[in-house]
């Protein structure tokens, strides 16, 4: 069995640490053995080419998959693949320290971080023969704040982040606020590939990870005792893996849930077969064993694919109650869509990947701190702003459908979405970034904005067509989800994300999954609005439409 020395690089400093691999198993395999959280956003199929590393001593064999998803200059200097590679004799590697800071990152805030307190970096737009950066220019943090007091947590658990909330049940003000990865993501980047790792044999091990970073962020929170409630709003899929119910029925057709209604149970009784595990995993945090007794409140869902997170978000904005027709657009890593008002409403879910989320983007990451989430151009110059005021550790939703809009109207990008071909083989240069590979968006990257834009737009057009209705009908579009605090309308519009009517009539609403959790925390009344609001929502499979084809061929392009 072969010993695998791993460098791993820390600001200034190198840091080294020994695991064993199996005879035949995969680096990533190993990584995860040894307790590494490392992203694979296809879940180790060899189909995305993102969990790279350099081998500085050691013989591997090159697999097929690093052939077709690595260059030959990456191969000759030594680039592999984590989910592919394994060694045959004692090696060295180093991981890149712009992956690991994607991985460590954490987001500690009360509310968002405003756009004049982030990193911003402005550089002349690039051309083969001109390139200017300018100073990183940091601003100091804000501590949190955090009352005392009798209080509840509310959580969205999105499928590449959760974000947390500790709420003063007598004020209801947010005490404090965290957003982090979610560790699933070693297992997949969307929720199909969560259903198959589940149905294989791991749902044991996703729900421990996902009750892991839970009770982790409870912690990082202050909540040192016990709070009176945790309130989960997320997608069907994760409530199923944290609630430890069968995926089997999510997988296949006709896509039946084990579960789709609001429930409330102990955390004792969640994990009644496994109640060594969950000791461990609280012994782990350093959390008392009363913890077992904690009150856990989940959402209800209309279905596999429309979850309590859409439920909970249409109900917090008020669309079942309203007269006006109202568009809903939850943009994360799933895509959905809600259309109509109180006398009934169509749902969809797009197939629209991870993109909006960074993820399958070749520098793509979360909303973490370090992320570009925002590219403008001011005449010749790009200027970008970072979450938290950090130095660039790669880009995010929203600051790839900026960019992405910004070298549209630059002419670098066509309108079919073909980079010039100066920029084909090596991509447009943005940032210099944290470690040895610079932070680029390539002609791959742009395919992947593509496929999520013309999946969201196909399903808006499709709705809109089945309830006879035009742009002029709809009075506000609500953006949600990852997208839902600062996705500029006019550049949405711009690419044809959305339809051009729209763009005065759109407006930024945040995580409302989360603000819907807190809500029926203050208001268990919210009770009925969420069962009058299931009640009057169909769910529409957008595949299902004849036209379906048709559609995302057209809206493939930008602009339209």
């Amino acid at each position: 069995m072969p010993f695998i020395r791993i460098c791993q690089s820390y600001g200034n400093r190198n840091r080294y640490r020994e695991i064993i691999q199996k005879d035949g198993e995969t680096i990533a395999s190993a990584l995860r053995r040894a307790g590494y959280k490392r992203s694979y956003p296809c879940g180790g199929n060899g189909t995305c080419g993102k969990c790279r590393f350099w081998v500085m001593r050691g013989h591997a064999v090159l697999t097929e998959e690093e052939n077709r998803l690595l260059t030959k200059q990456e191969i000759e200097a030594g680039v592999r693949l984590l989910c592919r590679t394994s060694f045959v004799t004692d090696a060295e590697i180093y991981l890149d320290e712009q992956i690991q800071a994607k991985e460590d990152a954490r987001i500690e805030s009360v509310g968002v971080t405003p756009v004049g307190q982030a990193h911003t970096s402005v550089k002349q737009i690039h051309t083969p023969s001109d390139q200017t950066h300018t100073p990183v220019q940091k601003a100091a943090a804000k501590p949190v704040d955090r009352s005392e007091g009798s209080c509840f947590v509310a959580a969205d658990i999105g499928t590449t982040t959760i974000a947390l909330a500790m709420i003063d049940r007598r004020s209801g003000q947010i005490t404090a606020s965290l957003t982090m990865n979610n560790s699933q993501r070693q297992y997949g980047g969307d929720v199909i590939s969560r259903i198959k790792s589940a149905c294989e044999g791991n749902a044991e091990e996703l729900k421990r990870l996902i009750w892991q970073d839970l009770l982790g962020g409870m912690k990082k929170l202050g909540a040192d005792a016990m709070p009176g409630e945790l309130i989960v709003s997320a997608n069907t899929t994760m409530e199923h893996l944290l609630m430890g119910d069968s995926c089997k029925g999510l997988g296949v057709a006709p896509f039946e849930p084990a579960e789709l209604g609001l429930r409330t149970k102990r955390l004792s009784g969640i994990w009644a077969d496994r109640s060594g595990m969950l000791q461990d995993i609280l012994t782990a945090q350093g959390m008392e064993a009363d913890w077992q007794e904690l009150d856990v409140t989940v959402l209800p869902g209309v279905s596999a694919f429309v979850g309590a997170d859409v439920v909970s978000g249409i109900c917090k904005i008020g669309m079942e109650k309203k007269e006006k027709i109202s568009l809903y657009l939850d943009l994360g890593t799933n895509g959905e869509i809600v259309l109509g008002n109180g006398r009934g409403m169509l749902a969809a879910a797009t197939a629209v990947g991870p993109a909006f989320e960074g993820g399958n983007i070749s520098c793509g990451c979360p909303g973490v701190p370090g992320a570009i989430y925002s590219v403008s151009l001011l005449g010749r110059r790009l200027v970008t702003h970072t979450i938290g005021n950090k130095r660039p550790i790669g880009i995010c939703g929203t600051g790839i459908l900026e960019l992405t809009f910004e070298l549209y109207k630059m002419g670098i990008i066509g309108k079919d979405g073909c980079m010039q071909s100066y920029y084909l083989e090596r991509g447009y240069p943005l940032e210099e970034g944290t470690a040895q590979k610079p932070i680029c968006y390539t002609q791959a990257d742009v395919r992947q904005l593509q496929m999520a834009k013309s999946a969201v737009r196909s399903g808006i057009e499709l709705l809109m067509k089945e309830m006879y209705l035009t742009s002029s009908d709809i009075d506000k579009v609500y953006l949600a989800g990852g997208l839902g605090y600062k996705l500029n309308a006019y550049k949405a519009c711009g690419i044809g994300l959305i339809p051009a009517p729209l763009r005065d009539k759109t407006v930024a609403v945040g995580n409302t999954s989360l603000q819907g959790a807190i809500y029926y925390g203050m208001h268990k009344s919210m009770a009925q609005q969420l069962e009058r609001a299931i009640s009057i929502t169909k769910e529409r499979n957008l595949a299902s439409y004849p036209e379906f084809e048709e559609y995302y061929l057209r809206y493939m392009d930008f602009g339209v």
